[in-house]
């Protein structure tokens, strides 16, 4: 009973997230999926990003206003895995944001 509750609380939140993320990513010019790549390539979570390239995520758009990708915020917050995952998913390292830099260039800094 108790755990139907939390479920019904957890998904009524997510609706509102996805609402309001999705109204404020229009003004942006940001797709909802690449708000959520961007999400999973900043704090690393691994099983989001696999979920998001399963379902046709554009991998090498931009996520940001600054033209970041996945692979490029990945690299930045160092998230190896999530760095692999992309690269395995034929992520381009080469493309650059709006400061020329490339996922390449940011993961050298290591």
């Amino acid at each position: 009973m108790i755990f139907t509750a939390l479920l019904i609380y957890i998904n009524i939140k997510i609706r509102r997230f996805q609402y309001h993320t999705a109204t404020a990513l229009a003004n942006k010019a940001i797709s909802p999926k690449a708000n959520l790549l961007r999400v999973a390539a900043k704090y690393g979570y691994t099983s989001l990003m696999r979920n998001l390239l399963a379902n046709d995520a554009q991998i090498n758009a931009p996520v940001d206003q600054d033209n970041n990708t996945a692979l490029i915020l990945a690299a930045r917050y160092q998230h190896s895995s999530i760095v692999q995952i992309l690269l395995d998913a034929n992520a381009n390292p080469n493309l650059k944001n709006n400061e020329g830099d490339t996922a390449l260039h940011i993961a050298s800094c290591w």
